[in-house]
């Protein structure tokens, strides 16, 4: 399913760009430029994502004519093709400058077809699925868990077939949010950037459930198939399975044999346990109710204690509660249920996604690089292990990787969620930063705008705040002190955050606001407390200028030069284990 490779166009935001007629439209309206903007826009959509140096530029425009005043003219031309996107140097959405060096198109790119169907920018992908939340025809608390479980099921077991990309089920959650979800799949499918779309009915009667699912092919709106199941509660993982074939059988015909990765220990033993892990799926999308999931999950795993799938999303409860519930015993947890889960299923690509977050939190960034490179290997449009190499790349401080694995990603599904915000954070690109936030809370979001000096904008994000774990209310309200210049208040509670915080990349943030308070031995013993945590982001200690008061000192220049050698090594394990699948960056 899905379209032949073709010659395409461009398309970002509401812009759609045709290098070959040379024509720039928005929302189908032609918009009129020509020249060198038009040049400069064909080689930045080409490369989306990549730094394009002043060079590279001069080359491509100006060839060989030492006659043209370079700087006046690209500059001009830059300002001219910003003006055609309505686009700000101040707050880019689509180009970034980046100071003394060259531009980054930041906006996500996605290639069309000459007919019109969207395909990401390799066109030559597997077919692309989403499975939205189901809908419940009446109110019933006690299959409610079902609509957004099941299709989160499916979801999990359709990730292990290599000739299928499916989108995360909390994309689907997000789109299953939207008032066009019912009225227009097309749009939904546009956005999410499938081939097809799932979507279903649950209804229960007496100790009956009633399910009907459906698969539509999107763009043009055709339904593939009509399935309709009247099965008891404890019968849902045969549900699963069926529904799980059917779509297989439907979009990859010509599978001769299952691709799909896992084992016996990969599926659930009993009904009962299932029911268990559906109901722990549907609490763990909220942190406030993770310890509730944590607690189904155990259950589960008394009911089927092979049952993998489960101890990976135990472990990645017992993650989250550590870092941000200041409680460090949940770590042991997670690191013992992980290997739980390894040691009955070694090969699902899930498992070592989460696992990747873990092992970089705990210091051992190099590790999770090489074991998310060698996961590629069999699981290359997998876009999850692509996002999690974004969050080990940056802590070993191979930024520009850590750029290359979001670009990857993003090519696989220009909606996954990962952590280049913070990557473009530790480059000190404030702007691309802030375009590529997805920061609910706000934190982040503040420490950008605080950054681009724009503190009451800053101030105004982060009173934005409610129902956060108690850790996290401390984070912001430590933020809120800062901003608002009451310095003592602000100290005491950074060092008290300090005292409990077992985030790395975490005592580096803390470390960069002591260091503007000028509170330069607290600062040091911050930033201490990160690198030996497994913080080694060199480049973003190198380039943030809220460090400058601590650049000077001794113990800071030995602290860069460890970290240095450390990255050294992660780039020494990065480039043996990544055979071609990411380009290389530099520490520069």
């Amino acid at each position: 399913m899905g379209p032949p490779c073709t010659d395409a166009l461009f398309q970002f935001g509401a812009f759609q760009f045709d290098e070959a007629a040379g024509e720039l439209r928005k929302n189908g309206l032609r918009i009129h430029l020509a020249g060198q903007p038009l040049a400069i826009l064909g080689l930045l959509s080409q490369r989306a994502g990549d730094l394009v140096n002043r060079d590279e530029l001069r080359e491509h425009l100006w060839p060989g004519d030492t006659f043209v005043d370079f700087e006046r003219d690209l500059n001009a031309s830059v300002n001219r093709l910003r003006g055609a996107l309505g686009d700000s140097a101040v707050q880019p959405r689509y180009l970034v400058t980046v100071p003394r060096q060259g531009y980054r198109f930041v906006a996500p790119v996605t290639k069309l077809g000459r007919s019109g169907e969207s395909r990401s920018l390799d066109p030559c992908l597997p077919p692309r699925l989403v499975v939205l939340p189901f809908e419940q025809l009446q109110p019933d608390p006690q299959t409610a868990f079902l609509c957004f479980s099941l299709p989160d099921a499916i979801t999990s077991s359709l990730a292990g077939f290599r000739s299928l990309i499916v989108r995360s089920s909390l994309i689907a959650a997000r789109q299953a949010n939207s008032s066009e979800r019912s009225l227009n799949l097309r749009a939904v499918g546009e956005s999410v950037d499938v081939d097809a779309i799932i979507t279903g009915t649950v209804l229960r009667s007496a100790d009956q459930v009633r399910v009907t699912a459906q698969l539509t092919q999107v763009p043009a709106g055709r339904v593939v198939w009509t399935h309709v199941a009247q099965i008891a509660l404890g019968e849902i993982f045969a549900l699963q399975d069926e529904l799980t074939r059917r779509i297989v059988a439907s979009l990859v015909p010509s599978l001769a044999t299952p691709d799909r990765d896992g084992g016996t220990h990969s599926v659930p033993a009993t009904a009962r346990a299932y029911e268990f892990y559906l109901r722990a799926n549907h609490l763990s999308t909220r942190m406030q109710d993770l310890p509730l999931a944590r607690d189904m999950y155990l259950r589960c795993l008394e009911e089927d204690p092979q049952y993998a799938p489960a101890w990976a999303r135990l472990a990645r409860g017992y993650r989250i509660l550590a870092k941000f519930r200041s409680d460090s015993e949940p770590l042991a947890l997670a690191e013992e249920a992980f290997q739980r889960a390894f040691t009955l299923s070694p090969d699902l690509p899930g498992i070592h996604s989460l696992y990747a977050y873990h092992e970089t939190d705990r210091g051992r960034a190099k590790e999770a690089i090489v074991r998310l490179l060698r996961s590629l290997d069999d699981h290359r449009h997998d876009a999850e292990l692509y996002a999690a190499l974004v969050y080990a790349c940056r802590y070993a401080g191979l930024l520009e990787e850590s750029l290359a694995a979001h670009r990857a990603a993003s090519q696989l599904d220009r909606n996954v969620r990962s952590t280049v915000m913070n990557t473009h954070f530790a480059m000190a690109n404030y702007e691309a930063a802030l375009a590529a936030s997805t920061d609910t809370v706000g934190f982040m979001d503040a420490m950008i705008l605080d950054a681009l000096g724009r503190r009451r904008e800053a101030l105004e994000r982060v009173r934005q705040r409610e129902h956060l774990p108690p850790l996290v209310t401390q984070w912001m309200r430590m933020l809120e002190l800062y901003l608002e210049d009451r310095r003592d208040e602000a100290v005491e509670q950074i060092l008290d955050i300090d005292r409990q915080g077992i985030d790395p990349e975490g005592f580096y943030y803390r470390a960069r606001l002591l260091s503007r308070l000028e509170r330069v031995p607290q600062a040091l013993m911050s930033l201490e407390r990160a690198f030996h945590a497994g913080y080694s982001c060199a480049p973003a200690w190198e380039a943030d200028r809220y460090l400058d008061p601590v650049r000077g000192t001794a113990r800071f220049q030995e602290l860069l030069a460890s970290m240095v050698e450390r990255s050294d090594l992660a780039r020494a394990a990065f480039t043996q284990a990544n055979r071609g699948k990411l380009p290389e960056g530099s520490l520069g």
